[in-house]
């Protein structure tokens, strides 16, 4: 029964991505958890990610336009002398024709989605003279932990004696070197099937190791099997959430979109999904011990 919950859920899965793929549509990922301290937009006080987190640093920042328009209602609004902008990057994507031969040997044109950075200049609230500061709420969600996830994530991790540390921060991830799984606070996370989703992630990840599936390449760090790791990760995370009963239509989405912007690094060749969903199944059983 196990077997045939994964085999569906990667079908599943696939099939939405290759959708997206066929409609070169790029679907927003949501990080499941809230970070405090993360840098934020002063206006809509949506939290900036990725690479932007130790570019920003924490507090709340706008842009020139947003500064303008806060300023025409409030004309005492002034930047201060001789701050420094920071920069805020972004993917965006652009259209380019590549010509290449089809089945039957014959040269056509096909355009690609090809993604790129962009980035744009943002000041930080503190150095707007007669700004309000907001006030800085920490976000706390009720945890109710779900008995059998976390039994299952307790019994692997025990079994395997790998190390736990849960801190008040914005990333969640598997250290190669250390045996270490690192996550955010529990009651971070927007819901308990978001929490169990990451902390599956990262043991899938764990499973890898050399001691164990021995699917860690060099490049862990990059390159293209460092995007087929990730996928794997996300699609193994997923199975065991759907036969634990836990894998929401919502984060179901969401782990979708996370594959998405993967599987785009690897030039949205279906063959690598076929390739993840296959070592995630393997990990999934290393982790239920099947």
């Amino acid at each position: 029964m196990t077997n045939k919950i994964h085999q569906m859920i990667a079908r599943r899965m696939i099939s939405k991505i290759e959708a997206a793929i066929k409609n070169k549509e790029p679907l927003p990922w949501e990080k499941p958890w809230v970070y405090a301290d993360a840098p934020r937009n002063y206006v809509t006080k949506r939290t900036y990610s990725g690479i932007n987190v130790p570019l920003l640093g924490s507090g709340e920042y706008l842009t020139w336009n947003q500064f303008c328009d806060l300023q025409k209602h409030n004309p005492k609004l002034k930047i201060r002398k001789g701050c420094h902008q920071e920069i805020v990057v972004y993917f965006n994507f652009c259209e380019r024709e590549k010509k290449v031969k089809n089945q039957n040997g014959e040269l056509e044109t096909k355009t690609q989605k090809v993604p790129y950075l962009k980035y744009y200049n943002v000041f930080h609230a503190e150095d707007i003279d007669g700004l309000p500061q907001s006030e800085k709420v920490k976000p706390e969600f009720d945890f109710q932990p779900n008995a059998k996830a976390q039994a299952v994530f307790e019994n692997y991790i025990g079994r395997e004696k790998i190390q736990v540390i849960y801190q008040n921060g914005d990333r969640a991830c598997y250290n190669p070197l250390a045996d270490t799984i690192m996550l955010p606070m529990a009651n971070t996370f927007k819901c308990a099937e978001a929490f169990y989703g990451t902390a599956f992630h990262e043991a899938v990840h764990s499973t890898g190791a050399k001691n164990r599936l021995d699917r860690l390449k060099h490049d862990f760090c990059g390159g293209k099997e460092y995007s087929k790791e990730e996928l794997t990760a996300e699609m193994g995370a997923s199975m065991l959430c759907a036969s634990l009963g836990i894998l929401t239509p919502a984060e179901e989405s969401n782990s979708v979109a996370y594959m998405r912007g993967w599987i785009t690094a690897l030039q949205d060749n279906p063959h690598w999904l076929v390739a993840a969903s296959s070592a995630a199944e393997k990990a999934a059983k290393y982790i239920l011990r099947e």
